[in-house]
């Protein structure tokens, strides 16, 4: 897996190459410190993911951004930054992003975005889900999220088994191989997150898990 980190700060891009180099051992990280030399690597190399950061996207680029919207519909892109505000979601959002990570995330979290987009999902915070909502109409309202309500699902041991390796991006018949269960014992299982988390999809399901530190 060949993976693009564009960040301006040095500790960042290093932090990232770890993080990434520890998780998929047959990994090559790159790095920008620019979203301009970035867009230079992407014309030499083939990525298979990148890692954006968000603050670094300049406003008044409207040529770059077209590029990182083209990019994005090719391949999974994701922003990372210290900052959640508004206009950092909706840009995200703007340019096709598959994900957005905060960089203050436990990497545990973040390795979990990477394997749910590199699945073919989607990763946004969480808390942030309320400002989708606002802005794209696609989560859960606040009150049925459970945040600050005290609301916490009561899951089994094998409904947090295959929650773990959701987590992962795994496939049904992935998870059912590793646990060693009958595909159609994951699909139960399946429908009762879905139920007890009071998700949508498998991305929306993992999301609320790590909001409520269920993984």
């Amino acid at each position: 897996m060949r993976v693009l980190v564009i960040d301006q700060i040095e500790i960042c891009r290093s932090g990232f190459k770890l993080l990434l180099q520890e998780a998929y051992t047959d990994s090559l990280v790159f790095g920008a410190e620019t979203v301009e030399q970035g867009l230079t690597f992407m014309d030499e190399v083939a990525f298979d993911l990148v890692l954006v950061d968000i603050d670094d996207i300049s406003k008044d680029d409207m040529e770059a951004r077209a590029r990182l919207r083209e990019l994005a519909e090719t391949i999974p892109v994701i922003g990372v930054s210290l900052n959640t505000s508004q206009q950092c979601l909706y840009l995200a959002f703007e340019l096709k992003f598959s994900g957005f990570i905060e960089k203050q995330s436990r990497k545990e979290i973040v390795i979990a975005a990477i394997n749910m987009v590199r699945a073919g999902g989607q990763y946004y915070p969480p808390h942030l889900h309320p400002e989708y909502l606002r802005l794209y109409g696609d989560t859960p309202e606040t009150e049925d999220f459970g945040a600050g309500t005290g609301w916490s699902p009561r899951l089994t041991g094998r409904q947090l088994d295959v929650l773990k390796a959701l987590a992962k991006g795994k496939s049904n018949k992935a998870i059912a191989r590793e646990l060693n269960i009958a595909p159609g014992t994951v699909k139960a299982h399946m429908a009762s997150l879905m139920r007890d988390l009071k998700a949508k999809n498998r991305t929306q399901a993992v999301n609320i898990a790590n909001h409520l530190n269920l993984i």
